[in-house]
């Protein structure tokens, strides 16, 4: 594990962090795609984002049209639509946008340790699906140049980890057509790629379908973050031990949003758990509806929750007794 990765596993319990470009663009006043092409202010707000959760991690890379668009695919910013592309180039078209990030990253890095810095990319079968339209073995390997070079791009600006996000929509809806031998390749060369670097390359899951367990068994990802069931009732805490076995590192995501408490079946088998290998991650994908100064004094109780301690009061929990009735794009800039 790199020493960022291992700062951040054991900093705080849970280790909070949101997916938070939308409410980004919120406290910017501006749209999300008008704010992606400044790396600057994209990098300020996304932090005082953080500050506003008192969060952790920063996120970037919620929006897979951004490497889409870094492949050549054409994006539709005002619904965030990718149409693939026509006419193949093996070449990147490396976009306004993805240049910003790039910089927005490689500025909060340099934030290390105090904040660690997460960036998603679409796996391999989605990122096909994106740039070409499918995910057949043919496509798979025609979109492997382009992912590797985004790749390569991210981890140059030392980011904390990168992480390949995998859904319902993600790798496991190309099973039929994506042969796993085909993806486990690809995730190699990726691994090896982030590897050269010294930034670790894991998972963001949201199901644990036979094909996304599979995923995991086969490639013993260094990182593992469940971000929680996209559909459905969650599973047992048990179904994830399970699944989760082979990563090396594996976070389990709270509800920040949620009304109760983690569940009690989880505070006994958590506490049997290796705690060099797993963490509590409390993740929120904040957007631009987002009752921030709720979320915010959820995050202590979260915490709270996840050790077994009493839940603190509003003044226990730091900033949030003055921040319960404020505009939370004021409150944010006090902090």
């Amino acid at each position: 594990m790199s020493a960022s990765l291992d700062s951040f596993v054991h900093s705080r319990r849970p280790a909070v962090w949101a997916l938070a470009e939308r409410c980004a663009a919120r406290l910017a006043g501006m749209p999300l795609p008008q704010l992606m092409l400044d790396a600057n202010r994209w990098a300020s707000e996304a932090l005082a984002v953080g500050r506003l959760l008192d969060g952790d991690a920063v996120v970037f890379g919620g929006c897979d049209a951004l490497a889409a668009e870094a492949a050549g695919a054409a994006v539709d910013w005002s619904a965030q639509r990718c149409t693939p592309v026509t006419a193949w180039s093996a070449e990147l078209a490396v976009s306004a946008r993805w240049r910003s990030l790039l910089a927005a990253v490689a500025r909060v890095a340099a934030q290390r340790p105090a904040v660690a810095t997460f960036v998603l990319l679409p796996g391999p079968a989605r990122f096909s699906r994106l740039v070409l339209g499918r995910a057949d073995e043919q496509a798979l390997q025609a979109a492997k140049p382009l992912l590797t070079r985004l790749l390569e791009q991210v981890c140059d600006t030392r980011p904390t980890a990168v992480l390949l996000r995998k859904g319902p929509s993600l790798e496991v809806a190309a099973s039929a057509s994506a042969p796993p031998d085909a993806l486990l390749r690809i995730l190699s060369t990726l691994r090896n790629i982030a590897r050269h670097f010294d930034v670790p390359l894991g998972f963001a899951v949201s199901d644990l379908v036979p094909q996304t367990r599979a995923l995991i068994a086969q490639s013993r990802p260094e990182l593992a973050l469940w971000l929680g069931e996209s559909a459905g009732p969650p599973p047992a805490i048990e179904e994830l031990i399970e699944a989760f076995a082979a990563a090396e590192i594996v976070g389990l995501a709270l509800d920040v949003e949620a009304d109760g408490d983690m569940p009690a079946q989880w505070h006994g088998a958590l506490a049997s758990l290796d705690e060099d290998r797993w963490f509590i991650n409390a993740h929120v994908e904040v957007n631009e509806a987002a009752d921030l100064v709720r979320i915010r004094a959820r995050v202590p109780k979260l915490r709270a929750a996840a050790t077994g301690a009493p839940a603190p009061t509003a003044a226990a929990g730091g900033s949030t007794a003055h921040t319960a009735s404020a505009d939370p794009l004021v409150a944010v800039r006090r902090l």
